[in-house]
């Protein structure tokens, strides 16, 4: 499940050379997201590959949390082998939770759930996939309690890495460069989209989260401050 970036193109088009809102079945919002590279120097490896996982309440629903998992081929080869993410969320800590983007997908049920798999992810080259989740009430968390584990599995041993996702979500201000490009610009792609899953999301709530990525983005990442421009 690597995504490609032709939608953002696409998306570009519209909005730049014809001033107007692209059809809304030409958004792919994991294609906004994976039109910017992403680069980290905290996670994990296994042969070759880097998982880093990282939760942050939702800046627009007290009561979701967004869950950031990037894969990076720091290999020096295309990965041909079996190389997958798998999901698993604490049904008693998790009400539900959904992968964000991949139209055409059916939502995952609380269990184990296949994420991103970093076969083709070419030498260089990131995947970031966005999941939303709802957790359940107050009452049923304690604070260290484990709500999630993501696992790598590589290769034909069958080789593990597993990262558990702790209780509770870090505040949105503390959230990371990496999680809050990539939020703004799936935020963009579902109120574009007109997608029910975006609840309450405005244009001016995408904007604000664009200028608090835009803050946070390095001088020198200009195609990251590009696409967050192209959203104000």
């Amino acid at each position: 499940m690597v995504s490609g970036t032709a939608s953002y193109h696409v998306v570009e088009r519209f909005i730049r050379g014809e001033m107007k809102l692209p059809p809304r079945g030409s958004v792919r919002i994991e294609e906004l997201i994976n039109h910017l590279s992403y680069s980290d120097d905290v996670g994990a490896k296994l042969d070759g590959i880097k998982l880093s996982v990282e939760i942050a309440s939702c800046p627009w629903d007290e009561e979701l949390a967004l869950m950031g998992v990037l894969l990076q081929n720091e290999s020096d080869e295309v990965v041909a082998t079996e190389a997958d993410v798998i999901l698993t969320m604490d049904p008693g800590l998790v009400r539900s939770y959904r992968l964000i983007g991949y139209a055409g997908r059916e939502d995952p049920e609380i269990g184990v759930n296949h994420g991103p798999s970093a076969v083709g992810l070419s030498p260089g080259r990131s995947n970031y996939v966005l999941y939303q989740i709802r957790p359940h009430g107050e009452e049923s968390r304690d604070s260290e309690a484990i709500m999630a584990r993501v696992s790598l599995r590589t290769g034909l041993a069958a080789e593990e890495l597993v990262v558990p996702v702790a209780y509770p979500p870090k505040q949105w201000s503390l959230a990371s460069s990496n999680l809050k490009a990539a939020v703004a610009l799936s935020s963009w792609g579902m109120v574009l989209r007109q997608s029910p899953f975006g609840g309450p999301l405005t244009h001016f709530d995408v904007s604000r989260m664009a200028r608090e990525a835009l803050e946070g983005a390095d001088a020198s990442e200009l195609k990251r401050r590009e696409a967050l421009q192209l959203i104000l």
